[in-house]
């Protein structure tokens, strides 16, 4: 079985896409990377986590990691990927708030 994903604009989503979407968002700003793998699983990570990460490469205008050179894309698209697979990671967390919000 293969289940591809497909990037939409926000305005042209329906009213329950856009919602789950902006669940998950709360989620990913109000839970802490160990809090949350605990509870929906190693491949969640916080907002918390992809700023420390952008911060750590990109902190130091010495040495910035992440905009000098082949480092922007390459650490851009990886940080991209790991946030757009987070609707996946909490979606056991979008699904109980929606459950405990009818």
């Amino acid at each position: 079985m293969n289940c591809l994903y497909v990037r939409r604009e926000l305005r042209t989503l329906s009213d329950d896409d856009r919602n789950a979407f902006f669940d998950t968002a709360e989620v990913l700003f109000r839970t802490p990377t160990d809090e949350g793998q605990d509870l929906y699983g190693s491949k969640y990570y916080g907002m918390g986590t992809f700023a420390m990460a952008h911060n750590i490469l990109a902190g130091n205008s010495d040495c910035d990691h992440m905009h000098d050179g082949l480092g922007f894309t390459t650490n851009h698209v990886t940080q991209t990927v790991y946030l757009l697979n987070m609707p996946n990671a909490c979606y056991k967390c979008v699904l109980s708030i929606r459950l405990t919000t009818v």
